[in-house]
């Protein structure tokens, strides 16, 4: 998704010292973890009405609609995979959770079959709808200098 939001995030893009919130009672961190997973597999399940149920209806770092029709080109573009390690919920208040990644991205372009590995640094901000956490906005840092234009979702 693309950032275009104010919020203040719980940690720099760059460096290597990632502290868990020590504030996340243990359901709300289970839950939080299982929103991410499902904003994870949805996206490489390729399934936009699944992947968009992860998504807030009034994001903060993006337009809904906008992210919508980007993901429907990706899908119908690019096989995609992304992968996360090192996932830490890194801030959290009633209002919003932070959660960090090391993230790993495979695209294969289906017409051209030309393929790109990506890696990075994800913060993704979920906020409470409906009683689910969803994503709110994502900062995104990557790790390589890849001069391709790589689509961000």
């Amino acid at each position: 998704a693309e950032d275009k939001s104010e919020t203040n995030i719980g940690f720099e893009l760059s460096g290597d010292n990632i502290e868990e919130a020590t504030n996340v009672p243990e359901k709300e961190k289970t839950a939080l973890l299982e929103s991410f997973t499902e904003y994870m597999e949805s996206f490489n399940a390729e399934d936009p009405e699944r992947y968009m149920n992860t998504i807030s209806k009034n994001p903060e770092g993006f337009n809904y609609d906008a992210e919508k029709v980007k993901v429907e080109e990706t899908f119908n573009d690019f096989n995609t995979i992304r992968t996360a390690d090192n996932i830490t919920i890194i801030e959290y208040d009633k209002s919003q959770a932070q959660v960090f990644s090391n993230i790993h991205t495979s695209f294969e372009q289906m017409d051209t079959g030309a393929k790109l590995e990506q890696n990075g640094r994800q913060v993704t901000v979920f906020v409470k709808e409906d009683g689910r956490g969803l994503v709110s906005s994502v900062y995104y840092i990557g790790e390589t200098t890849e001069s391709q234009r790589i689509p961000q979702t």
